[in-house]
């Protein structure tokens, strides 16, 4: 997530950033099995997260990890309205309207995402 003055004022730098962040789940969803309590990537996760690198392999497993193109589909970012996530902010919206936390819903939540930097990222 990230506000849109500052993606578009940082448009190379997000989609660099994107790029990192595709390689390293290309690396995991590729190869599993090379992240384990040994190896510096997991230890590298278990430092940042506070966690314990021989628990990080077991939870990584946990999750489900989506390349870019996958990503960009509509399953997740793309499909405009009805993309998976448009339609994921439209039913948390139309949750906090019925708990009283928002007094309406927007007719249409692609309007918040922006799948450009992971199209780039293909």
């Amino acid at each position: 997530m990230v506000d849109k003055e500052f993606s578009s004022k940082h448009a190379d730098g997000m989609t660099a950033f994107t790029k990192v962040l595709q390689s390293s789940t290309a690396d995991y969803v590729n190869a599993p099995e090379s992240w384990n309590a040994a190896s510096p990537k997991v230890a590298n996760v278990a430092r940042l997260s506070g966690g314990k690198a021989a628990e990080v392999p077991e939870v990584l497993a946990l999750y489900e990890f989506p390349l870019a193109a996958e990503q960009s589909s509509a399953t997740w970012l793309g499909g405009g309205k009805d993309g998976g996530a448009a339609k994921a902010l439209a039913a948390t919206a139309e949750f906090l309207k019925e708990q009283k936390k928002v007094p309406a819903v927007l007719p249409d939540y692609s309007v918040a995402i922006n799948a450009s930097f992971v199209e780039a990222a293909k």
